[in-house]
């Protein structure tokens, strides 16, 4: 868990079914959510912290970020990179893009993206846009969090369901 003062987390990936729904999404209800400051970093039992008891955050794939500003869902490599000028190419590339990005970071074998249930080559369970990382104090702050932050689903679908990680 990226918060070691927050014992419970879920994820969960979407694919963006409307640009234009998820863009209102993002800007009108989940911007409020985001955890946007800096992480003082926190030992457990330490007295006097004021730490938030929930945090959101939010990732997007480079696929993810060219359906927002609409682009056309088949962009080669090359286009996509042209449209995302200063990300990086293993970004934009994306971790299952290409075989010598699966041998580099060792994807190979029972871990090959073609055998993966999501992010992978064949996608399976559909594309993956866009993450939202929930963590929270308590499982019932979890669950919570986890339904106020929920997309509207002609803004986005939910791609697969994690079970949440609790300590």
């Amino acid at each position: 868990i990226s918060y070691p003062h927050l014992d419970c987390a879920q994820y969960l990936l979407f694919t963006i079914a409307s640009a234009e729904a998820a863009r209102v999404w993002l800007d009108k209800q989940l911007a409020g959510s985001v955890f946007t400051r800096g992480i003082k970093p926190v030992r457990r039992g330490e007295s006097g912290a004021s730490v938030p008891k929930v945090n959101v955050n939010v990732a997007l794939t480079a696929r993810g970020l060219l359906r927002l500003c609409g682009a056309p869902d088949r962009l080669s490599i090359d286009e996509a990179t042209a449209r995302l000028k200063g990300f990086p190419y293993p970004f934009v590339e994306g971790i299952a893009g290409r075989t010598h990005r699966s041998r580099v970071l060792g994807n190979i074998g029972d871990s090959a993206p073609e055998d993966w249930d999501w992010g992978g080559t064949t996608m399976r369970a559909g594309p993956v846009h866009l993450m939202l990382l929930v963590y929270a104090d308590t499982s019932a702050l979890l669950q919570d969090a986890v339904t106020a932050v929920t997309p509207p689903t002609d803004a986005l679908v939910k791609v697969v369901d994690l079970p949440p990680t609790l300590r």
